[in-house]
């Protein structure tokens, strides 16, 4: 009380502690705000990034393999893989360059401004051809490029750049070549600024992937293999064997899990602990998910919707007629007066159109069906496709152009070729619109596998400048006229087409698809089931022993914050982001989370429930999905036992193939014996043992216990033995010996770095 009197008679000194405090509560906010790092993607070895910079590292990364994938037209679905991959990408780089940054840190290894350089030393025609031949004959993926490599890749590809001369005065020029193309409204800006950024950001990359190399090298020094490793191994390779087997499965010896122990299960954790360890803390999860699907209602009325179009169109007997048709449904592929080639339609992953034109006439029309999920987008379509009819036009056009800006020039030049002249000749009249088109009558051959007719059908994206050639019979002149976009005037395009080659048949289809998809109804009726489940069943062991006899499937799952970070992006949606939020950051052991909608399409239901933080280390033995793996070994333990004391006197086949009801017996002819110590060590080992002509005696193998006669072990001979294949073998195991040494030493040290992987929140 004192105390506060004598703050009641100063109030400059109250003023004074209320401002202090004050600052010591602004001060403690601020330190915990930077202590939860809200915008802090992941921390490796002590190396940080957040997550601007990491999204803006993505952008560049999916830049990047868009560019490499040298595709123009990527699917929805291949869209998305790119996505998820440059995620990934740029994670995993982070991960083993601030690793490999720490570690090389220690040997004093560093990358000097000269071997930043001397990654681009080998950018030469020689080593763009290898690469691009590489890639072409799938000898090389684009994953196992370097940044530099894929920088050569990228300047060979798109500009025919094969030297580092020509890239850099590319990287020079390329700004201001950009913005003249942008001035011309030229789509080929976009392209050029896209390979500029993706170029600029290998360039940034090449001083880490040095270190790493360095590194890396440094380490498969110490590894080798030797001619007796080699040797054994071919001999491993190339031998096979002649075996007669009787089989006894495992199954066939019931042993309840209820009948197990928790001593006999300790004492099996204790056999085998390491093969629940945890180099990352995990959560363990009760898994309630839910795919909505379209019901019967929703097949029926799209059904009817995609049969009425069918029928009408059976009544249709000209383009014009349908078009009209086509005009007034909701088909996914819009109508055109093009005809394609038949092999267009495989491509596009249309197959039943290509057997409607293989096996029926011209009107025929192909029935409503429901198909198969399509392979670009993942979605069923019901579909009807009507055969409308066929042309026959070339494949390529051979012609040359002049551009004009007068009509009576036109006219004068069309004159002058239809006496005799050439377009190239005509050029050298006009020189002023030579310049201004950059057109002079050069040759040029047109790749046309289509044709568009003279009369278009509303709505055609194809019709432009030069599809038309396709309608020009060789050795004609012709004109179209077009609007320039920079002057407003018109412009005239001159076409003499020379000559045709690879005539063939094509065909005009109209093609309904309508995508099959549940409706709102369907979603709110599987959403309320799952509400009126989860309302009767509130605990993780209620929910998981009745969802069966509701309809649903609970699974069990450990994720570390890796995981769930790739499942987000693999699954989408805002709500699998929310629900590993939850479960990591919020959820307490027991309990069950709230329904969240997740996936791209929010098609999906997932309940989460909360069954173990496993902190790094090993899960314990008593955690219900270990206890559940230990269990099953023990039983399998026990069938084991109990069939190898069935089998403990059995001397040969016969009386093993009658020892034990619901054995059976089986030829096994040329067994390659380095799959068998692949797949089943124990039985690689009792075969080697016996030889050939003997028999094993009952063996504990993978799947059951098994008896086995050695009719005949063979070397065959593809390749016969020599040094010279020594020495390829020799160097393969070095190369494998480097390879898994690498993975195997970067593991560990993964798991030795402080890793706090987040980006499951973002």
């Amino acid at each position: 009380m004192a105390a506060l009197q004598t703050l009641r008679s100063k109030p400059g000194l109250l003023m004074s502690v209320i401002g202090g405090a004050l600052l010591l509560f602004i001060i403690t906010l601020t330190d915990l705000n930077s202590c939860a790092a809200p915008d802090k993607v992941g921390e490796v070895a002590g190396n940080e990034i957040k997550y601007q910079a990491f999204e803006q590292d993505v952008a560049q990364e999916e830049n990047l393999m868009k560019m490499l994938s040298r595709s123009e037209n990527l699917t929805q679905r291949e869209q998305a893989q790119i996505a998820q991959d440059a995620r990934l990408s740029v994670w995993n780089h982070f991960q083993t360059y601030s690793i490999v940054a720490r570690e090389a840190g220690k040997f004093g290894l560093t990358v000097g401004e000269n071997e930043t350089k001397e990654a681009l030393a080998n950018f030469n025609a020689q080593t763009v051809q290898q690469l691009l031949m590489g890639l072409q004959y799938g000898q090389l993926q684009v994953a196992q490029l370097s940044y530099a490599q894929k920088l050569m890749v990228l300047v060979a590809s798109y500009l025919q750049i094969s030297d580092l001369q020509g890239y850099k005065q590319f990287i020079k020029d390329v700004d201001k070549t950009i913005a003249e193309l942008q001035k011309q409204q030229n789509p080929n800006a976009e392209m050029l600024s896209n390979l500029k950024n993706a170029c600029l950001y290998c360039e940034r990359h090449l001083a880490e992937d040095a270190l790493i190399q360095k590194y890396q090298t440094l380490l498969s020094l110490a590894f080798i293999s030797n001619p007796v490793s080699a040797r054994m191994t071919y001999e491993e390779q190339t031998a096979t064997c002649n075996l007669d087997i009787v089989s006894a499965p495992y199954s066939l010896v019931q042993v309840p899990d209820s009948t197990i122990t928790d001593a006999e299960i300790k004492a099996e954790y204790e056999k085998v602990k390491p093969l629940f360890a945890t180099p990352e803390a995990t959560v363990s999860l009760k898994m309630l998910h839910v795919q909505v699907v379209p019901s019967q209602d929703d097949y029926q009325k799209v059904y009817d919707q995609v049969k009425a179009i069918e029928d009408t169109l059976r009544g249709a007997t000209t383009m014009a007629e349908v078009t009209n048709i086509m005009r007034g449904t909701k088909s996914t592929v819009n109508y055109q007066s093009a005809y394609y080639k038949k092999e267009s339609f495989a491509q596009a992953n249309l197959t039943a159109v290509t057997a409607l034109i293989e096996n029926e006439a011209v009107g025929a029309v192909k029935e409503t069906t429901l198909e198969s999920p399509d392979r670009q987008d993942g979605i069923q379509y019901m579909t009807t496709y009507k055969y409308v009819g066929t042309v026959t036009s070339p494949d390529s056009v051979q012609y040359t152009t002049l551009i004009l800006d007068s009509r009576a020039a036109v006219d004068s030049v069309i004159a002058a070729v239809k006496a005799g002249s050439t377009l190239s000749a005509e050029a050298k009249k006009h020189e002023a619109a030579v310049r201004a088109y950059q057109a002079k009558g050069d040759t040029a051959w047109a790749n046309l596998p289509y044709y568009v007719p003279a009369e278009k059908v509303e709505g055609d994206t194809l019709s432009g400048e030069y599809t038309d050639i396709c309608q020009i019979p060789a050795g004609e002149v012709t004109y179209f006229a077009q609007q320039n976009p920079q002057t407003g005037k018109v412009i005239y395009t001159v076409i003499h087409v020379l000559d045709t080659k690879a005539v063939s048949t094509k065909y005009n289809v109209a093609i309904v698809k309508y995508p099959y998809k549940f409706s709102k109804a369907t979603f709110t009726a599987k959403r309320n089931a799952l509400n009126d489940f989860l309302s009767q069943h509130r605990t993780l062991a209620d929910m998981e022993a009745n969802a069966p006899k509701a309809g649903f499937q609970v699974a069990t799952q450990s994720f570390s914050a890796s995981d769930a970070a790739e499942t987000s992006v693999r699954v989408g949606g805002q709500g699998i982001k929310d629900a590993f939020k939850w479960a990591f950051d919020e959820a307490k052991e027991g309990e069950m989370s709230k329904v969240y909608e997740i996936g791209a399409e929010n098609d999906q239901f997932l309940v989460l429930g909360l069954e173990a933080h496993n902190d790094k280390g090993y899960a314990a033995w008593d955690q219900p999905s270990v206890k559940a793996a230990l269990k099953a070994r023990i039983v399998q333990q026990k069938q084991a036992e109990k069939l190898m004391a069935d089998y403990k006197d059995v001397k040969d086949l016969n009386a093993a193939e009658k020892k034990v009801q619901g054995a059976s017996r089986q030829q096994a002819p040329t067994v390659n014996m380095a799959a068998l110590v692949q797949n089943d060590p124990a039985l690689a080992g009792a075969i080697e043992r016996a030889g050939k002509g003997h028999f094993t005696g009952a063996v504990a193998a993978a799947n059951g216990v098994l008896l086995v006669n050695v009719i005949d072990m063979m070397q065959s001979q593809q390749q016969a033995w020599s040094p010279a294949y020594g020495m390829l073998i020799q160097g393969y195991l070095n190369q494998q010996a480097v390879f898994n040494q690498n993975i195997g030493i970067m593991t560990v040290l993964k798991n030795n770095a402080k890793v706090q992987d987040l980006r499951y929140r973002f």
